[in-house]
């Protein structure tokens, strides 16, 4: 019986050589049995298919892998033509789409990495990695897509002073108040925020048009931001914010006023817990008719959170 020729484990016949071989080619089987395994351990110069789990405990480099799960306790450094990568923790991970995907199925703990990769694409899921709704982050040539980011420190990931979010309100209904005694409400003006980082700061700005009226010679109105437990931003202690008094005694007063002010949030700022602001209006006296909204003009309110 002759002699395999190859360097490949495949090559390899395992039924030789047989038992009525010369002894004399004894040195030539061991050659070619240390000939394959320095060429092809594992498949090395031709790639292969293990069908059963692989487990390295040291580090483990190859050109492509195709198993049901391959456990690595060190490093592993995977390079095919779709992409490269490096992983720096224990990793169960596996290549399937066509796209040349490297899909990451399960991290064995909260301090592992999945390190960086260059290539086409490198995509992260959660739960089925071939469900595209599971998808949480992918980045390819055209750049990243996740569903949010968060700091990992607690604040903004661009930085303080950037703006994470503002919204805005307007509205054309008029509201009409005249007492002195006691602010009254513009329900109207009610804008709601859920804050994303904890510690932000909130300004509030109310943009508003006030017409007072009066039958003697003065008028006057304030307005003053406050949460909708009735913490004012900034209190007001009168209402001569806006004031005409006309000389000559009992000439009627009837102006119309854009009024605008902006107040920080002085209550705690806590992430995922809501707040809503409105802004409320004194006259200077009962005399006093104040109007919000006169003849259809428009106000507005608008809320900013800045990263700190």
């Amino acid at each position: 019986m002759g002699i395999e020729n190859g360097d490949k484990i495949s090559d390899l016949n395992p039924l030789w050589p047989l038992g009525t071989d010369p002894v004399s080619q004894g040195d030539d089987q061991l050659r070619l049995i240390k000939n394959v395994i320095v060429n092809d351990a594992l498949g090395k110069s031709e790639g292969g298919t293990i069908s059963a789990d692989l487990t390295v405990d040291g580090d483990l480099t190859v050109d492509n892998i195709t198993a049901d799960t391959v456990t690595v306790n060190n490093d592993l450094t995977v390079i095919s033509s779709g992409f490269g990568g490096s992983f720096d923790s224990v990793l169960t991970a596996k290549q399937s789409r066509p796209s040349k995907s490297l899909e990451q199925n399960l991290i064995t703990s909260a301090t592992d990495s999945i390190g960086t990769f260059s290539g086409f694409q490198f995509e992260v899921s959660k739960g089925d990695a071939t469900a595209d709704t599971n998808l949480i982050a992918s980045i390819n040539r055209n750049g990243l897509q996740v569903d949010s980011i968060s700091s990992m420190g607690g604040g903004h990931v661009d930085g303080a002073g950037k703006v994470v979010q503002m919204l805005f309100h307007e509205w054309n209904d008029e509201a009409l108040y005249n007492s002195s005694a006691a602010w009254g409400s513009v329900t109207d003006s009610s804008i709601t925020i859920t804050p994303k980082f904890s510690g932000s700061k909130l300004f509030v700005e109310c943009n508003t048009i006030l017409r007072c009226q009066a039958s003697g010679y003065q008028a006057g109105a304030a307005i003053q931001i406050i949460e909708s437990s009735g913490s004012a931003l900034q209190p007001e202690i009168n209402a001569f914010e806006t004031y005409i008094s006309v000389t000559g005694g009992s000439t009627a007063v009837d102006y119309r006023v854009r009024h605008v002010k902006m107040n920080e949030c002085q209550t705690s700022v806590v992430s995922g817990t809501a707040k809503t602001f409105l802004f409320q209006v004194k006259a200077l006296s009962s005399a006093v008719d104040v109007t919000v909204n006169s003849n259809d003009f428009y106000s507005t309110m608008t809320v900013w959170e800045i990263a700190q």
